[in-house]
């Protein structure tokens, strides 16, 4: 279970460096970062 929610955070990182402007259109980003937090 840790190990999914680590490789989602790093998914998710990694789209936010890769596809700086997922982040403007993908509001369930911060949301799903948040929950995991």
């Amino acid at each position: 279970m840790i190990s999914a929610l680590l490789a989602v955070l790093v998914i998710l990182v990694l789209m936010e460096y890769v596809f700086p402007w997922a982040s403007q259109y993908s509001p369930w980003t911060e949301s799903t970062i948040g929950l995991v937090q």
